[in-house]
């Protein structure tokens, strides 16, 4: 015969979730070497945001002086070209997550290609 009421499973009866396991030290290496060009892409980025910044700033002093209009620094394109490498590499690390190591270097290997071509556009954009 059926129960009326369901029994719910008490905690000692549940199935543990299941445990998180730390990355292994293959992962980290592949992780931290891989990391490094995207540490690169981001130099390069916030070198172009002091660079563009201060080639504006002279271009502006010099068209003040012959009487031209100003420029106006691509503030959101800079910004983006910032943030563009630290969400790659944390993609990349968020989507290699409980992969194999070739998967997980492949995600790594592909995500600078994409914030290269990204960075390109920004860079024609501005």
């Amino acid at each position: 015969m059926t129960e009326a009421f369901p029994t719910i499973p008490d905690a000692r009866t549940r199935t543990p979730r299941a445990a998180r396991t730390r990355p292994s030290w293959p992962a980290l290496a592949v992780a931290i070497v891989f990391g490094l060009f995207y540490v690169y892409d981001l130099f390069e980025a916030i070198s172009n945001l002091f660079g563009l910044v201060g080639v504006i700033g002279e271009q502006n002093r010099f068209r003040a002086s012959v009487g031209a209009g100003l420029l106006s620094v691509p503030w959101t394109l800079l910004i983006v070209g910032v943030a563009v490498p630290v969400v790659g590499f944390f993609l990349a690390a968020f989507l290699g997550r409980r992969r194999s190591l070739a998967v997980r270097a492949l995600l790594f290997i592909a995500g600078p290609a994409a914030i290269a071509a990204i960075s390109l556009s920004i860079t024609a954009l501005a």
